[in-house]
């Protein structure tokens, strides 16, 4: 059956309202919601895929939330919708059951037969996939021309979810350099000229005012020498607010598909030097579940509490025994040393929660 005129109709207004979107989640959403609706499929999910090749989220819709609470634990990418992910195309199935990868559905699972699953692409890689089930009379070959055209708009409207993340970030150095020409260009210059004054003053007055003026001299001095250290943290860390130095330390790692970021909205600029040693301290514990932890799921979590600052990374991963730490080949290995040097000189501490097959957690809280 050939595309239709209003399937036509309905995939241009859809894609319009994705395009435009800024906010990640409501991009997903909607192109699930369109997938559905031009297909007629009464199920509908976009699953994105991780570093490790299984799902990492899951954004569905066709399923009543008493059924989603039944079912409990989403897909990982196991049995078909693994078969999209490893071969990262189209695939249409009149039965799912009959597939060789089928591995059947979990208790309380509602039934599904029909299967279309289609690759969602950004920047040339595969970001995630669409899979919709359940349409009367099974999918088409129009449906899944349909569907690739909503994996298209889908896989550009992330992509300019992101360009809108970096330009925001560009935008906040261009305003952290104004403001600091403007400290350098008026403040810093006018106590300079103050100063000045001030000092010509203490040879025309008295003995008994000139060291007091001379003490006032001292002050705009420490004053200046204060500024020009922010002026330094502002053009030297031009991404000293917390969220935007972890989501670039994410983009060097090169990997940031499989990590969550959670930043509470208590937790804002910190000090350059203290800014550093934080993200250097997550880096170095992502990096390590990255590595070592063979997880799907990464977490980066940041709050503030009673004036301490509390950094988690957790991950999903294999674990391990936590006494390995007690030898210095292991301690070395995974940069327990580095976190813990580093947390003491901020006068902080790490602490380390693992068990073989349970993930791993490390903590991190300094003074604020």
């Amino acid at each position: 059956m050939p595309i239709s005129v209003d399937q036509l109709a309905a995939l241009t207004e859809a894609a319009a309202t994705v395009i435009e979107e800024t906010d990640l989640a409501t991009v997903l959403q909607r192109a699930v919601s369109m997938a559905a609706t031009i297909t007629g499929a009464h199920y509908a999910a976009l699953g994105i895929v991780g570093a490790h090749g299984g799902l990492i989220e899951f954004v569905h819709e066709g399923m009543d939330p008493e059924t989603v609470e039944q079912v409990g634990r989403l897909p990982e990418g196991h049995g078909v919708l693994g078969t999209v992910i490893r071969e990262a195309r189209t695939l249409v199935l009149e039965h799912i059951a009959q597939h060789p990868d089928a591995v059947g559905f979990p208790e309380h699972h509602p039934p599904m037969d029909s299967f279309l699953g289609v690759p969602v692409r950004v920047a040339g890689q595969v970001f995630g996939n669409l899979y919709l089930t359940e349409k009367a009379g099974g999918f088409t070959e129009a449906d899944a021309r349909l569907t690739e055209a909503v994996a298209a708009i889908a896989g550009s409207a992330v992509s300019n979810v992101r360009l809108h993340s970096r330009l925001q970030q560009l935008a906040l150095v261009d305003e952290r350099e104004r403001i600091a020409r403007d400290v350098h260009d008026s403040v810093i210059q006018n106590l300079f000229a103050i100063g000045l004054t001030m000092q010509g003053l203490a040879l025309r007055v008295g003995p008994g005012f000139e060291a007091q003026i001379n003490e006032l001299v001292d002050r705009i001095d420490g004053s200046i020498d204060e500024l020009r250290r922010l002026i330094f943290g502002l053009r030297h860390h031009p991404l000293a607010d917390v969220g935007a130095s972890l989501a670039r330390m994410l983009d060097d790692l090169g990997r940031p598909e499989a990590v969550h970021l959670d930043l509470r909205p208590t937790v804002n600029d910190l000090d350059p030097d203290r800014l550093d040693d934080l993200v250097t301290m997550i880096r170095e514990a992502t990096a390590n579940a990255l590595r070592h932890a063979q997880a799907t799921r990464i977490e980066i979590a940041l709050d503030n509490v009673d004036r301490h600052l509390i950094a988690t990374v957790s991950d999903n991963g294999i674990g391990f025994d936590p006494d390995q730490l007690n030898t210095a080949r292991a301690g070395s290995g995974m940069g327990v040393a580095n976190l813990r040097g580093r947390a003491l000189r901020l006068n902080g501490q790490v602490t380390i929660i693992s068990r073989p097959g349970a993930g791993t957690t490390v903590e991190i809280v300094i003074p604020t």
